[in-house]
């Protein structure tokens, strides 16, 4: 027969040894969800990039809006983003009259520069999404 104090030993090393499993299980877990977390990031950064013809096509067709909008006397009055296509996402505010509105719309979306405009004035879409080339 085993002594008392055998058995208390051999059950807390079988303890120890199940707990000592549990925590290896879960670090092998937990650096898997990394490996992948980190995949995926690594994926998401790669698609960001700007290429330098891209680059190229954003700095034409932010020219030709900030050309356009100092002309017209709004360049305070408005907030625009060029994306890597060309394409441009301009808010004017409220206070910008609609002929203003309208006769700078039809400048930026006639300039060859720009592939594309959408405009909004005080939080709503006025003009067409998209122009068609």
């Amino acid at each position: 027969m085993i002594c008392r104090p055998c058995v208390l030993r051999r059950w807390m090393l079988s303890a120890l040894l199940a707990d000592w499993d549990i925590v290896e299980r879960w670090k092998l877990k937990i650096r898997n969800w990394l490996f992948i977390a980190m995949g995926l990031l690594a994926g998401c950064v790669n698609s960001n990039e700007v290429t330098q013809e891209q680059l190229a096509r954003m700095d034409l067709a932010d020219q030709a809006v900030s050309v356009a909008l100092f002309e017209a006397e709004v360049d305070a009055a408005t907030s625009y983003n060029v994306r890597k296509d060309g394409f441009v996402v301009i808010r004017f505010a409220k206070d910008v009259t609609d002929d203003v509105y309208t006769r700078v719309v039809a400048q930026l979306r006639s300039d060859e520069r720009i592939s594309g405009v959408r405009a909004e004035q005080g939080g709503r879409e006025v003009c067409v999404l998209k122009q068609g080339r």
